[in-house]
């Protein structure tokens, strides 16, 4: 039977998915969430023990529906079916070659660009040529609606309680974009119940060139209400002209602070454990490289700073997507938590740190094989 939820976003650092100009957005691109939710849906599937197909152009595992197959078991549950009929749990939600998607997602937009829509903010550390540049992404409330079959519409709502609390939504998350809230949460849990946990599945069907939420690594650093005053310095130092300083001011204004960059030039440029700088594609593969004819993205995400009931939080997570020795990810992983390291980044200490380590190494210490939801709903 169709259902209709609407969920009210607060967005917590800007949000960008893209346009024509891959590097320019002009309004919230209902694709561009649709891919971010499947990427993220296909992790948490794995992680539960589940087959997730690959879809992308270069894909070698993409799902295409057997109508013969399917027709043939009429006595069994359509997922039951729809699984023998070449199906992942991931099409089935989010559609396949002669499968269409099982909801409708539309945007009802409120925000703001950040700064003005054209405009990048270039932060380049010392010893840099280019540096980072930032886009302007949106700011402010929309509303998601869901539209469709109504275990579908569920799901999906049940992977915005995750990501609140561990994703992000559209693109450049690994740049710290796209970090959320939930408004209408008690509403919308009187319709779809937030589930406790996150149960994850060691040891089944792991794939490990795909996401898969068994290998990855969530982290969170708090501050006290004077980092603006200790950070703002090393990033007005990384600005080449007053008008990028005028931009970051207009950052400063919304209580969200691009810091990503500052943090994401120490750990891998002046902190990387010496065992991974050594090891090109191990290094690269963590944070990501970009060539003439060939690019990767970072598997390590470093949200910006933003302020919630007077503290500062830096959020984000590791993913690890090959088959690597454990004492590299915890190398990695330590290297994330360091203190110091944080404090030579951004003039500032972090009063407070909660992390879930790689669930692998997490389910053998506590017996636990599921990564919690905090007892204050709010991320």
């Amino acid at each position: 039977m169709p259902d209709s939820i609407t969920i009210k976003i607060q967005t917590l650092t800007p949000l960008f998915t893209g346009g024509i100009n891959p590097a320019v957005m002009t309004e919230i691109k209902e694709s561009s969430l649709l891919g971010g939710l499947r990427w993220w849906y296909e992790a948490m599937l794995r992680g539960q023990g589940q087959l997730a197909c690959d879809p992308s152009p270069e894909g070698e595992t993409r799902c295409s529906l057997d109508h013969k197959t399917f027709s043939k078991h009429p006595g069994e549950t359509r997922k039951e079916r729809l699984s023998k009929a070449g199906l992942c749990g991931a099409c089935q939600l989010f559609g396949a070659t002669g499968w269409r998607r099982r909801f409708a997602l539309s945007v009802t937009d409120r925000t703001e660009f950040f700064w003005p829509q054209e405009e990048s903010l270039n932060l380049c550390p010392p010893n840099h040529v280019h540096g980072w540049h930032l886009p302007a992404g949106k700011y402010g409330q929309f509303d998601l609606t869901l539209e469709g079959e109504s275990w579908a519409v569920k799901e999906i709502v049940r992977l915005l309680y995750i990501l609140e609390h561990y994703g992000a939504l559209g693109a450049k998350n690994q740049h710290g974009y796209g970090l959320f809230a939930i408004i209408n949460r008690e509403d919308l849990e009187s319709k779809v119940p937030r589930p406790e946990c996150i149960e994850l599945r060691p040891g089944v069907h792991v794939q490990f060139t795909r996401p898969d939420l068994r290998r990855f690594a969530f982290y969170q650093h708090t501050f006290s209400d004077q980092l603006p005053r200790q950070a703002c310095p090393k990033l007005r130092a990384a600005l080449p002209t007053e008008r990028h300083r005028q931009l970051l001011a207009m950052a400063n204004q919304k209580k969200c602070i691009p810091l990503s960059p500052l943090l994401r030039d120490e750990w891998r440029f002046k902190s990387a454990p010496s065992s991974l700088r050594h090891l090109q594609d191990l290094h690269e593969h963590f944070w990501g490289y970009s060539r003439t004819n060939d690019s990767s993205r970072s598997r390590i995400a470093i949200s910006w700073a933003y302020q919630q009931q007077g503290l500062w939080i830096i959020r984000g997570w590791s993913a690890v997507t090959m088959n690597i020795v454990d004492h590299y990810i915890d190398a990695v992983w330590q290297q994330l938590l360091d203190p110091q390291a944080i404090e030579r980044a951004i003039g500032c200490s972090p009063e407070t740190t909660k992390c879930v380590s790689p669930p692998d190494q997490w389910s053998r210490l506590t017996g636990l094989p599921a990564i919690p939801f905090p007892a204050d709903s709010a991320p």
